[in-house]
């Protein structure tokens, strides 16, 4: 995330968490000396352990359910390092993605979305993926793309499937690599939304 130390100083009193290895998306887990590759957000259900060794399976020649196992609880640790005392926390998470590669129009269409706002005057790779109705009309009301992800989205083992299935606020913050700028402006427009919400 390129903005980390910058959000560190803008929300001290927020608990942040980075996964860092080496600057690439998906991690290496070790199983008796073999590497295992697998994306660290597709691992928050067992179909989405499933779907990610299978999608590396190039990588993951010999996948086992040792390796399934150790993948669950990764992701159990993680859950529980994050872990919400309070129900009106939010998880927020910070993704960055790639020109048109990734952007607010893949969810126009499809059963993912319950609702979709799009500005046409915002660039459309920097978006919002929120979990409440109410979150959603904030960010729409301020004329920023957004996405209300659907109650019957596919489960693909991501941490938003899991906060709505699990009753947890959850707001994704996705943008473009290098619009650091950006991405400042829509962590402090989703800081006001949360600190006006649990004052």
């Amino acid at each position: 995330m390129e903005a980390f130390s910058e959000i560190r100083a803008l929300l001290p009193n927020c608990k942040l968490y980075e996964l860092k290895q080496n600057g690439e998306r998906l991690i290496k887990y070790k199983i008796k000396g073999k590497d295992y590759l697998f994306d660290p957000n597709r691992i928050f259900s067992s179909s989405g352990i499933k779907i990610t060794i299978l999608k590396y399976l190039e990588h993951n020649k010999t996948p086992t359910q040792e390796l399934e196992n150790g993948l669950s609880l990764f992701a159990d640790s993680l859950l529980k390092t994050i872990e919400l005392k309070n129900p009106d926390c939010y998880i927020v998470a910070i993704h960055n993605n790639t020109n048109n590669d990734f952007s607010v129009i893949y969810y126009k269409n499809s059963k993912d979305a319950e609702e979709v706002y799009i500005n046409n005057n915002e660039d459309i790779d920097n978006f919002y993926i929120v979990t409440s109705k109410t979150d959603f009309r904030y960010f729409k009301s301020k004329n920023k793309n957004v996405v209300l992800q659907s109650a019957n989205a596919n489960d693909d083992g991501s941490i938003s499937i899991y906060c709505q299935k699990n009753n947890i606020k959850y707001i994704n913050i996705e943008v473009q690599h290098g619009h650091k700028e950006q991405q400042i402006k829509m962590i402090k427009e989703t800081y006001s939304l949360i600190k006006n919400k649990i004052k």
